[in-house]
């Protein structure tokens, strides 16, 4: 710290007391300065000498040093998670002497910018962004003196995109791998939505591709998917993404309301289906009954024959599509 002793009437000797260096130290200059040389809470005592040779007056400093930082020090992202599309949570271990952290963030194998986008005091942060991409987020400490520290290791949330394949019977999904634990040994796990929430397919060594052989699901438009990376200590999840179903009907040909458990209902099966209309006519070309997607005929009331079924509908890609097919009810 920087002193400028103001005092001068009836004064003959100043002294000063600095709490590290435990001994008065006479002051004749009203501008000095004085280190203190390792961080801790220390205290300055002010002593006054008047004619008499008595002490005329003192008074006290605290004073509250924090550790410096210099490019030595380094500040290590060790978590980064997409937990929507539009959103990434970091988090890092607080940094000795660090009072706030400045963030930096570009798309992956472009150079980090000279200015960090975000300075926060917290040791975490909820990144807000447009879409998912290949981001890579690194950090740097900032002590009481704004000196900074250097990157340490930086953080790559994983990225996932896929397609279904025109049968709808595989999906490919792709994904980058994630970056950068101080324990490399990650594990990645594929995981789908159902109506309970997100189920594991498979526990793999290393990122890169992998197929769903059970890609279809009967009355779904898309099939939604995710993946979770995890190592000792921390979960990774990447964006979302959702692939939609090639659109599909499948319908028997025939059908035997008999009561004996096997093909007794008439329902049809769809893939990628938004909207559905199916609409069922006998040989004279009267309407029997009319189905919305996922609803079943039993046939009860009707006699044995051919019948003609009419498929109207729009598909997920919003496709208007008409399909007539024949079926037969057998008795």
């Amino acid at each position: 710290p920087h002193f400028t002793d103001t005092v001068s009437e009836n004064v003959t000797r100043k002294e000063y007391f600095f709490s590290d260096e435990n001994q008065w130290v006479p002051i004749t200059n009203n501008h000095f300065s004085h280190t203190f040389q390792k961080p801790g809470t220390y205290y300055a005592v002010q002593r006054l000498h008047g004619y008499t040779g008595c002490v005329t007056q003192t008074d006290t400093a605290v004073f509250y040093v924090s550790k410096g930082l210099t490019l030595a020090d380094t500040a290590h992202t060790h978590w980064a998670s997409y937990m929507t599309n539009e959103r990434i949570d970091l988090a890092w271990p607080s940094v000795d002497g660090a009072v706030a952290y400045a963030l930096y963030k570009n798309k992956v194998g472009i150079p980090f910018p000279s200015s960090p986008f975000k300075i926060v005091s917290d040791t975490f942060y909820l990144d807000v962004i447009q879409s998912p991409d290949r981001f890579t987020y690194a950090i740097k400490a900032i002590d009481s003196c704004g000196n900074l520290s250097s990157f340490g290791r930086i953080a790559q949330p994983i990225l996932l995109s896929g397609s279904g394949s025109a049968d709808n019977k595989t999906a490919l999904l792709t994904f980058t791998p994630y970056q950068q634990w101080e324990d490399t040994i990650i594990h990645y796990s594929p995981e789908f939505l159902s109506d309970n929430g997100f189920i594991r397919l498979d526990i793999l060594d290393k990122a890169g591709d992998f197929i769903d052989a059970d890609f279809a699901q009967s009355g779904a438009v898309e099939k939604c998917y995710r993946i979770r990376a995890d190592n000792a200590q921390f979960e990774s999840f990447s964006n979302q993404i959702c692939v939609p179903y090639s659109p599909f009907i499948l319908m028997p040909t025939a059908f035997s309301p008999n009561d004996d458990g096997l093909n007794d209902v008439f329902i049809p099966i769809t893939y990628g289906i938004e909207s559905l209309k199916v609409k069922i006519y006998n040989r004279w070309g009267e309407k029997i009954i009319e189905l919305k997607k996922g609803e079943s005929w039993d046939g009860l009331q009707v006699l044995q024959g051919q019948y003609l079924v009419i498929f109207t509908g729009q598909a997920k890609n919003g496709e208007q599509f008409f399909l007539e097919k024949p079926l037969m009810l057998v008795r």
